[in-house]
């Protein structure tokens, strides 16, 4: 037999390795299935056979700012440390062969949105496991295509951490709702603006979340209307505040039995001066900060309240006893 006829017999017999589904099932416990894919037409019919969850545990997915037409994926998964990720150009952006940039990207000869979330829809089809990271830098055409897929999905996408550029409400509503198991929340936008989440805080996604945080947008909703009792961190900029919404936060920071760390930034104050009189802080210093403290079911542990009108923020949180001034606990004791 010579050199090449023995060739011919390793390959065979590595196709035939490769192309068992049982054998491919053990495989792919060590070797991520998108890279075993790629090697023939025989593996990946194999390997789509059995439907492996691919295990992504980051995904980034944004249009790029200084190359128009222009999208980039970041994918980890949980059998590498290791970020991959692909550029997707439109062609009529490749100018000449002799390009610099040329080998950066994958050109798209059909629509570009089009290319990108078919290619998420094949990554992601098989998906079970927890995802830590979900971050969606893009407009709001693909953020629906995206919703699109994951909607069709037989099962929720699970994920940790939700990371979103988004312009409005429906930006969100097209991705939440197809979620599952949703723990951290974090909306920005590319420009400073208004948002209603009139629809997201009525989700059951928005409702078991622990983390909230929106940069760059005024939310135009009413501390009460946003549903925030099970939240235990929030940074969070609302238009108004008022003496019924500083009792709100109280209440339900001293319902949890959680770590809370609120912070609430607003555009105005409705807070009045029979506020004060109602519930008269530990410490008023005029036009700056005031301070609460109130006793929680656990002896050694105090909810205290900020109030800086200097920068017009809310901070609500837990200290330990010995964090609460001696003349207030005397106080309090005397009471």
């Amino acid at each position: 037999m010579n050199l090449e006829e023995q060739t011919t017999l390793q390959d065979n017999r590595s196709s035939e390795v490769f192309t068992n589904p049982l054998l491919m099932d053990r495989i792919l416990v060590e070797i991520e299935c998108q890279c075993l894919r790629k090697v023939s037409r025989g593996i990946r019919l194999c390997v789509d056979s059995l439907k492996p969850d691919p295990q992504i545990a980051k995904y980034k997915i944004k249009l790029i700012d200084n190359f128009p037409g222009t999208v980039e994926i970041y994918i980890t998964t949980k059998l590498s440390e290791d970020s991959k990720y692909v550029k997707y150009r439109s062609r009529e952006f490749l100018l000449n062969d002799d390009d610099q940039y040329e080998n950066d990207f994958v050109y798209c000869d059909g629509p570009l949105i089009e290319r990108v979330v078919n290619d998420f829809r094949i990554i992601f089809q098989h998906q079970v496991s927890m995802m830590s990271k979900f971050n969606l830098k893009v407009n709001g055409e693909i953020l629906k295509s995206i919703g699109n897929v994951l909607k069709s999905r037989d099962t929720p996408l699970n994920v940790e951490m939700l990371k979103m550029k988004v312009a409005n409400e429906k930006d969100i509503m097209s991705i939440l709702p197809y979620l599952d198991s949703v723990e951290s929340i974090e909306i920005g936008s590319y420009s400073e603006g208004d948002l209603s989440l009139s629809d997201v805080s009525r989700l059951d996604q928005w409702r078991n979340a622990c983390e909230l945080k929106v940069e760059d947008l005024t939310i135009m909703n009413s501390i009460q209307e946003l549903n925030l009792h099970n939240f235990q961190e929030i940074d969070i900029k609302v238009n108004n505040i008022s003496t019924n919404d500083f009792i709100y936060l109280k209440e339900i920071a001293e319902q949890s039995k959680k770590f809370i760390y609120f912070k609430i930034d607003f555009e105005h104050s409705l807070i009045d001066d029979s506020f004060y009189t109602s519930l008269p802080p530990y410490m008023r210093n005029p036009n700056a900060k005031k301070t609460w403290y109130f006793p929680l079911s656990s002896p050694q542990k105090f909810l205290q309240l900020d109030y800086d009108e200097r920068i017009n923020t809310i901070y609500v949180y837990r200290v330990d006893r010995d964090r609460v001034p001696e003349d207030f606990l005397i106080d309090l004791n005397d009471e």
